[in-house]
């Protein structure tokens, strides 16, 4: 008696879907698995060199890479801030002093307010929440060689939960800025209490700032999406806000390079927190500022900031291929 061999049959659609699109998405995984390589890489490579790495003689990791203390130790010491920085880890958290105030890092994610307690709450990236003030007490109970002085906790915006902070009233102990990168500066102050809410809001915030190259017009896509075209230095940028995000285009306009000029399509861009496209804005159109990104990796900004201390155009670091430059005059 012979054995009855059972044949399992294939979808002939399944199997066409599967020859037509494999070829382009196999393509695809590749190139994200080596974007996030080479962008993980830079950060390694950008840690590596740091002066918090060199002064304060920390380990890379993951989680040192993106701390608050790396973020403001380099942009402090490259803006020549006086202040004296102690690093207690791990028997303690790490601070520093200036201008006779001692000032913490968070060690939690979110700030948010209660509606029903009246109270601050710190919220942890699972969702953890407890009291503010217990929170800052047991982290202010844990300095050594600050007695005496007033203690400060160094709180981002973008770390806030509320959109508005006129309705509300922060704990005294919270000492707000724009970010870590930029604390303690004159460009930070406007930043304290902006979180832009919709196109049309950016629009008018670029208006009233007055130092802006280029031009810019405010128009719609044909999509009924509100979008900022924004010429300068001979390219064409769109900005768009909307549900909390920023989102940055790059187009080549075509002949007359002019806001509202028919253009190309997108040819790179990238997404930014609604809180942080207004300071993007402003570095990418302050004259003497550069704007460096490559368009091969899915719009990753390269550099922004002085064109005389971008690293890619005075030769110490070596342009990966055809950037997309756009300088602010």
């Amino acid at each position: 008696m012979k054995e009855s061999k059972k044949q399992t049959k294939t979808n002939p659609l399944v199997t066409a879907g599967v020859a037509l699109f494999l070829p382009v998405l196999l393509p695809a995984f590749g190139w994200i698995l080596l974007r996030d390589r080479f962008e993980s890489r830079d950060i390694i490579k950008e840690f590596n060199r740091s002066r918090y790495k060199a002064d304060q003689k920390v380990k890379f990791s993951w989680q040192a890479a993106h701390s608050p203390q790396y973020r403001f130790y380099d942009s402090a010491i490259l803006r020549s801030l006086s202040f004296d920085y102690r690093r207690q880890s791990p028997k303690g958290p790490d601070y520093f002093i200036m201008d006779g105030t001692v000032y913490l890092f968070p060690d939690f994610s979110y700030l948010e307010f209660d509606e029903k307690t009246g109270c601050w709450l710190a919220i942890e990236y699972d969702g953890e929440a407890n009291g503010f003030d217990s929170r800052f007490a047991g982290l202010a109970g844990k300095l050594k060689g600050a007695d005496g002085l007033p203690v400060k906790l160094l709180v981002e915006r973008r770390m806030i939960q509320e959109g508005d902070l006129s309705r509300v009233v922060l704990p005294g102990s919270v000492y707000l800025i724009g970010s870590y990168e930029t604390a303690f500066s004159p460009d930070d102050e406007p930043l304290k209490t902006l979180i832009v809410k919709s196109t049309a809001e950016l629009y008018e915030l670029m208006k009233n700032t007055p130092f802006l190259c280029g031009k810019y017009v405010l128009k719609d896509n044909g999509n009924g999406i509100s979008v900022i075209e924004w010429a300068i230095g001979g390219t064409l940028l769109e900005l768009c806000v909307g549900h909390g995000d920023g989102w940055i285009g790059v187009r080549e306009p075509d002949g007359s390079e002019s806001a509202g000029a028919p253009s190309e399509k997108v040819a790179v861009s990238w997404n930014t927190n609604a809180d942080e496209i207004y300071d993007e804005v402003c570095t990418i159109g302050r004259p003497g500022n550069v704007l460096v990104v490559d368009p091969r990796r899915g719009g990753f900004v390269l550099y922004e900031g002085e064109k005389e201390k971008c690293p890619y155009l005075s030769g110490k670091k070596r342009l990966p291929g055809k950037m997309l430059i756009v300088e602010a005059k």
